[in-house]
């Protein structure tokens, strides 16, 4: 990825972090301490300034990568459920008697169903399950003798 932020100034650069928090131009600028009064003007000005609308466009793609996990990081996880690692939070009741319960959160490990789907996914990432039979069409008979 290009460096788009070539001379844009610090100021500028916090207009644009704070321009994709919501979007909204104005609230960026008074955040990126331009004047209140001018804020909207401002606003307008940078966000049709090539170099600013470039650098939003890269912090974007930026903060996109960092967000959706990598085929790596995917099967990693998998790997961590197949494997019976990976622990979550249940929430469990118990009788305490005289008609009385409790909740109690417990860590528990991935069940067999849950550590096979992983396994089963980990399989069709790497190509495991492709289908290496042809299908063949039965022959078709042709009875064409003469006369019968």
């Amino acid at each position: 990825m290009k460096d788009n932020n070539a001379g844009l100034s610090e100021k500028q650069k916090k207009f644009c972090r704070e321009y994709l928090k919501d979007f909204n131009g104005t609230q960026a600028a008074i955040r990126a301490k331009y004047s209140k009064k001018t804020a909207n003007e401002q606003a307008s000005r940078l966000l049709a300034n090539v170099n600013i609308s470039s650098y939003i466009k890269e912090l974007t793609e930026k903060i996109t990568q960092e967000d959706i996990m990598d085929v790596n990081e995917i099967q990693q996880r998998l790997t961590k459920i197949a494997r019976g690692v990976v622990e979550e939070d249940v929430v469990v009741v118990e009788n305490t008697g005289d008609f009385c319960s409790e909740a109690k959160v417990i860590k528990k490990k991935a069940c067999i169903k849950d550590q096979t789907k992983a396994l089963e996914l980990l399989g069709k990432t790497r190509g495991m399950f492709i289908d290496t039979h042809q299908n063949l069409e039965p022959p078709v008979v042709v009875d064409d003798i003469p006369g019968e």
